[in-house]
Order: structure tokens, then sequence, then C-alpha cells
């Protein structure tokens, strides 16, 4: 996990190589909005007219920690390679980032997510809440990883 932080932006990337056949099956997670939280445990879903990625979309997450869905849009897509949301909301801006980028390892793919956060107050979002945020990306990141490869064994 690389990790940042420094005038009063914060930036975490945590990355794992799984086999490149199950590229297909991370895209596929990624785009079951309805089902995140099944790989992301720092959420209780996420609120959308309809599954699917698209650049500009607009849905919620439903943050466990936040008092209210937080919007979020897709700012940047380019389908079954990387898509990042961007939310403005009272901690500030924050962009999370998700990417299937090719890996140094024959038959490999690197799963990514990163977090950028400008926060509205840097001194709190570091003392209260960053840590948090980066052990998020990171345990979402696994537990991806570990749904996707888990299927194969049980089919």
């Amino acid at each position: 996990m690389i990790s940042s932080a420094e005038n009063n932006s914060f930036f975490c990337r945590t990355a794992i190589d799984i086999p490149l056949l199950f590229k297909d099956r991370v895209w596929q997670a990624w785009e079951k909005l309805s089902e995140w939280q099944t790989w992301d445990a720092s959420l209780n879903g996420a609120v959308a007219l309809s599954d699917g990625l698209e650049l500009g979309k607009h849905f919620s997450v439903l943050a466990k920690n936040a008092p209210a869905p937080v919007p979020v849009t897709v700012i940047s897509f380019s389908r079954n390679i990387h898509f990042t949301t961007c939310s403005n909301n009272p901690l500030g801006l924050l962009a999370f980032g998700h990417t299937l980028a090719d890996s140094p390892i024959e038959d490999m793919i690197t799963l990514e997510h990163t977090i950028y956060a400008v926060p509205a107050n840097a001194t709190a979002f570091a003392a209260e809440l960053w840590s948090s945020f980066k052990d998020d990306v990171k345990k979402s990141v696994a537990s991806l990883a570990e749904l996707v490869t888990e299927k194969e064994s049980v089919a």
C-alpha cells in the first residue's frame, strides 16, 4: 500500500495481482452497484436507478459511518479498465479509483483501488478518519480479489 498526506490532500493506493482469467469477474463486480457491500465492508450498499457504470453516472453509496447516503458521480471511465467516482460532501472532495492494470507477472492482472481526498478540515481528517479510509481501501481490494477468485473453486 502506498500512502501519502501533503498540502492538505491525501492519497492511498492498494493493489494486488490476481490471475488474468478473473479480469471480467472484477469488472462485473464493480458494475453490480447493488452488491458493492459484498466486497466493501465499509458500505451498507449503493443506491442507483440501475447497475452498471458509465461516465457521468450518478448514484449514492451508503457508507456505514455516514449519517446519510453519499452522492457520487463517475468522473472517469474506460470500460473493462478503470473508473473513478467522486463526491463533494461535508468531509470535502473524495475520489475513489478502481483499475485493472497490466501486471509485470505473466498471466496476472493488477487489481487496484485508490483514494484521493481533499478534506474540508485536513487536521481533523488526518486525526479521525484517514487511517480508517486507508484500511477500508486495503480491505476492499483483498475482499474483491477473494470474491472473484473464490467463485472458480466453487464452480
